[in-house]
């Protein structure tokens, strides 16, 4: 996975401002120069599908809390085989939201480590919907996918009983065999 940009490639700001007393419903999915823009940036295949439920309302104090439901589907790459391998994602989350801690006051800055995850700024007014669901998406993908009996040959690469590789072992197994 590579570094966010500056620029999000599915962004969708929405305004604190606007929301009221009552719970607001959004939903957002992303379209096809959004999804291969989110795919480069993860490292995927493919994303054919990322769509995002929200609803949003305003807790204690100055925050925002926003429950989520994200579904995508990905195309990642194997870690044994490099063969593509689908992954299918149906999840909940939660986000709180505040204005930054200098606009909080300096008990703010207490730093609890049993404490539940600071939350994420309010900038300028506004939150970023959907960098919230790519985000959501990076957490939700397998760092080590692996497609269903793929299986690491450890005595073709030389490292069976617990030795050590031969740097030659890798490239036998790419030679065809004789026939």
């Amino acid at each position: 996975m590579t570094d966010k940009p500056s620029e999000p490639e599915f962004s969708r700001p929405f305004d604190v401002g606007t929301l009221g007393s009552d719970t607001v419903a959004l939903s957002h999915e992303a379209g096809p120069a959004e999804r291969a823009a989110l795919a480069r940036r993860f490292g995927l295949k493919d994303l054919p599908a990322l769509k995002a439920d929200f609803r949003i309302r305003r807790g204690p104090g100055a925050e925002i809390e926003v429950e989520g439901r994200l579904a995508a589907r990905a195309t990642q790459t194997c870690v044994v085989s490099l063969e593509p391998v689908e992954a299918v994602i149906d999840e909940a989350f939660a986000l709180v939201y505040a204005p930054p801690s200098d606009e909080r006051g300096p008990e703010a800055d207490d730093i609890d480590p049993d404490a539940a995850d600071p939350p994420e700024p309010i900038l300028a007014g506004k939150i970023d919907l959907g960098e919230a669901a790519a985000e959501q998406l990076s957490l939700s993908l397998d760092p080590y996918p692996r497609k269903p009996g793929a299986a690491f040959d450890a005595e073709a690469m030389g490292v069976a009983d617990g030795g050590r590789p031969s740097p030659f072992a890798a490239l036998a197994v790419l030679k065809p065999k004789d026939k």
